[in-house]
């Protein structure tokens, strides 16, 4: 039997990336259907020039059901409290567009986390060869326990992730932070430290695009600014 839970996705206009990400999770990740699923996905405004609906016409092909926000600016953590709002199942698996699964899992491999540590939060996909000590966005299941903790009460100036992240991982909250349960408890599939599984097509985008991070960095990252 398949697994359905809902999917969320924040985005930028990149229908052809977006397009091979949707493909390599459709054909990987086994045990679940994506046309069974629901997606929540928000679509910032750039690169310029392109039309939005491309992007939700990639999305079609491969969700039962899309759900879809156009945001007025460009805002990674506006998208997060959108998708992560409207999402409601038990689990969500938070895929950004620009990501490949490059090997063969099962979602029930990784369900089983949750089921063997009761007050698990997230099963991020190993994307880096390094221990998985902090919420990652990287693709991944967020238990409702995480998402729902977060969604909405992420302060839109400031990188979601660095947010989720508090003095437990080593990194000091801002004052009267979010407020989330049993932080700390994350588990990166597959646990082996080599055994990545997924690849970052991002990057690759940025070095030959017009466009880099704004504010300079991952933890202050909130938008993509034109150069």
């Amino acid at each position: 039997m398949s697994t359905i839970m809902d999917f969320t996705t924040p985005a930028v206009i990149r229908p052809e990336l977006l397009d091979r990400t949707y493909n390599s999770f459709s054909k990987n990740l086994k045990k679940i259907d994506l046309k069974q699923c629901r997606l929540f996905i928000n679509i910032d405004p750039f690169p310029e020039n392109v039309n939005r609906k491309n992007v939700v016409n990639v999305a079609k092909k491969y969700f039962k059901e899309v759900h879809f926000h156009y945001g007025k600016t460009g805002n990674f953590t506006a998208a997060c409290n959108w998708i992560w709002s409207n999402a409601d199942t038990d689990f969500i698996f938070h895929l950004e567009d620009d990501w490949e699964l490059t090997h063969q899992i099962s979602i029930q491999d990784i369900l089983k986390y949750f089921d063997k540590y009761p007050k698990l939060l997230q099963v991020p996909l190993r994307a880096y060869n390094y221990p998985y000590r902090t919420v990652a966005l990287s693709p991944g299941v967020m238990h409702r326990r995480l998402y729902k903790a977060v969604a909405g009460n992420l302060i839109e100036n400031k990188n979601p992730e660095s947010q989720m992240r508090g003095e437990k991982f080593g990194i000091k909250m801002p004052a009267k932070s979010l407020k989330i349960p049993n932080r700390g408890l994350v588990i990166a599939y597959p646990e082996k430290i080599k055994s990545v599984v997924v690849k970052d097509l991002g990057r690759r985008w940025m070095r030959k695009s017009k466009y880099r991070k704004s504010k300079g960095s991952k933890p202050n990252f909130i938008s993509w600014v034109k150069i």
